[in-house]
């Protein structure tokens, strides 16, 4: 004998049938959801809006090849690249290679340290 309440009870025997497919279909039907598909909504807190910030590299290397008296041309030529590089990398448009950055450290005779800070966007 059913349980009270079931849906044999509620609709008969006859419609039981009926509801677990209406059912069944009910829960396929609804999409999965992963998490690649959620989307991120604007309006972090202060510490979230923060942490997405991606950092910003800054440089000296302007400031270190004037020191020196040397135009873009001659350090482009030092460091085996174009003159429009070096401009690029002055104007913070451009983030050096890593190579390229150990090559400006061993150039200007410093650490990288010293001509590449990264910096978080205020």
């Amino acid at each position: 004998m059913p349980a009270l309440g079931s849906p044999q009870e509620r609709i008969g025997t006859a419609g039981a049938a009926d509801f677990k497919r209406q059912r069944t279909s009910d829960i396929f039907s609804k999409e999965m959801e992963s998490r690649l598909d959620i989307q991120i909504v604007p309006g972090y807190s202060e510490l979230e809006s923060r942490l997405y910030m991606p950092p910003t590299v800054v440089n000296r290397v302007k400031e270190l090849r004037i020191a020196q008296g040397w135009t873009q041309e001659q350090l482009a030529q030092a460091a085996g690249v174009s003159r429009q590089s070096i401009n690029s990398i002055e104007r913070n448009r451009y983030v050096p290679s890593l190579e390229l950055a150990l090559t400006f450290a061993r150039i200007f005779a410093c650490p990288f340290e010293q001509i590449f800070q990264l910096e978080n966007p205020a």
